[in-house]
């Protein structure tokens, strides 16, 4: 894979993980992950968020690997402020999962 397209496929990676979990529970089939379960002939979707997870994990280690100074710098910041992000949106239920410390059904007075 190429240093290039790891860069511009990052994003849409990390979108499809993080997007998991409220297409699921809205009965989403039509999805990035559930195409690549159908190709890749996997039992269930969390076998390809695992599988995408690790896909993540290389590319941003790719990058890492060629990036310096104030450029990784500006890369560390940009990862960060993505995930960041996608945990906080509500759009996205992933505070349900308390991912985020005073978040989530576990943090609520009962």
């Amino acid at each position: 894979m190429s240093r290039r397209f790891g860069l511009t496929f990052q994003p849409g990676i990390i979108n499809d993980i993080l997007s998991f979990y409220k297409e699921e529970l809205a009965g989403e089939t039509v999805t990035y992950v559930h195409l690549l379960r159908t190709a890749r002939h996997k039992e269930n979707g969390l076998e390809v968020v695992q599988e995408l997870i690790d896909e993540a994990v290389g590319l941003s280690e790719e990058i890492d690997g060629v990036l310096a100074g104030e450029a990784k710098e500006m890369w560390e910041c940009w990862k960060t402020g993505y995930i960041t992000y996608h945990l906080c949106d509500g759009r996205y239920r992933l505070s349900e999962l308390c991912l985020i410390e005073g978040k989530g059904h576990a943090s609520k007075a009962e």
